[in-house]
């Protein structure tokens, strides 16, 4: 019901990671792509003029996450179709030379970032979105 009686001219929809817990029954990176399709179609169906900006699950934790996360975003990349959407992978400005998230910029969990990560992500956010809106 989020989007019920409101039509935003842009979403950035930042989702996936909390389906990545194999414990808590989410799927294979397949199964969660196939989740992230059905939320694309639902903002379509209930905003269809609303654009997307779709951006890749951040890396996290550990490297056996962030390989899983580079597989993931490749398979979720292709969702983001037509002119209405595009997808952004920040994953080259959150990984280290050995492919491990930069702990520099996560709070100490290593999943979510902390400010300066934030900073980070909307300097690579910011001309997508000014280009989305034009």
């Amino acid at each position: 019901g989020e989007l019920d009686g409101i039509s935003p001219n842009l979403i950035v929809l930042m989702i996936g990671t909390n389906n990545l817990y194999a414990d808590q029954n989410s799927g294979t990176n397949e199964e969660i792509a196939d989740g992230v399709k059905k939320i694309i179609e639902l903002i379509h169906a209930k905003t269809p003029t609303t654009k997307i900006v779709l951006l890749g699950v951040l890396p996290r934790q550990t490297k056996t996450w962030c390989d899983r996360i580079t597989a993931l975003n490749l398979l979720i990349a292709p969702l983001a179709t037509g002119n209405k959407m595009k997808f952004l992978d920040v994953n080259k400005d959150f990984l280290d030379g050995e492919g491990n998230a930069k702990v520099e910029l996560y709070n100490t969990d290593l999943v979510h970032p902390n400010a300066h990560g934030y900073e980070v992500l909307s300097a690579s956010l910011k001309p997508v979105v000014d280009e989305m809106l034009r």
